[in-house]
């Protein structure tokens, strides 16, 4: 029943079905909801009976919306085997920094070649100088042993010559007329002039001469010409015996 106040009395009227069945199934206020003996907003007529359900029927939660995209973006899956990043401007941009990125792999594989070649010219630059090294101490050994041999010869030198000053000059002649050159050559210029004139005056015409020519010429060899070996022999005839 509802009533209503007319000219200090009271009018009831009689209140819907449909409207007194809403009203007992409406559920508990909700928080931010009006209170009890609050006036609430009427509801269109004729949505009562639609608008009207269960008691226990809870109202399903909407799923949030998504997020929206990021500027310049792209929807489309990333390639198999590279990464795609998102928001790297425009294609040319792109292009600009992937050619970028090629060189700077270049110049770095470049310079890992440059210490590679560095290292490997610093390993041959010290095994040089440790081989320059040991050949100068083989040169200071062989030069040590060259001297040491020259001294000796010619210590064996000044005993060979000292002693043909001592002996007879004919003797010395006869052991001169058979000495190669390559030795009597050097023995001859350490003796004392005067004792190789007379031991060279006692010697035969072809050895003085292949001497005297070496000993000029300072040319040690046996290629000198033999003219005298060449030149026939005279022999003279024996007188025929008198009264024959």
């Amino acid at each position: 029943m509802i009533g209503l106040a007319f000219d200090g009395g009271y009018l009831l009227a009689p209140i819907p079905e449909a409207v007194a069945q809403q009203q007992d199934a409406a559920p508990a206020p909700a928080d931010g909801a009006p209170a009890d003996g609050a006036p609430a907003e009427a509801a269109p007529a004729g949505e009562g009976a639609q608008e009207a359900a269960p008691a226990d029927a809870a109202p399903a939660k909407a799923a949030p919306p998504p997020p929206p995209p990021l500027p310049g973006a792209s929807n489309q899956p990333p390639v198999q085997g590279h990464e795609v990043k998102l928001g790297q401007g425009s294609p040319a941009e792109r292009a600009v920094l992937e050619r970028l990125g090629e060189r700077h792999e270049t110049l770095k594989s470049r310079e890992e070649d440059l210490k590679l070649r560095e290292q490997l010219l610093r390993a041959a630059e010290e095994r040089l100088e440790q081989r320059v090294t040991e050949l100068k101490k083989l040169e200071k050994t062989i030069s040590a042993g060259v001297e040491q041999k020259k001294e000796e010869k010619s210590a064996k030198l000044a005993d060979l010559v000292k002693m043909y000053e001592t002996m007879k000059p004919k003797a010395a002649a006869k052991i001169f007329d058979r000495l190669d050159l390559l030795v009597l050559v050097p023995v001859a210029k350490q003796m004392k002039p005067q004792k190789l004139g007379d031991v060279m005056a006692r010697m035969t015409p072809e050895a003085a001469e292949k001497l005297t020519v070496a000993l000029a010429t300072d040319e040690i060899t046996n290629s000198i010409p033999k003219t005298t070996r060449t030149l026939p022999k005279i022999q003279g005839r024996k007188p025929a015996a008198s009264g024959s």
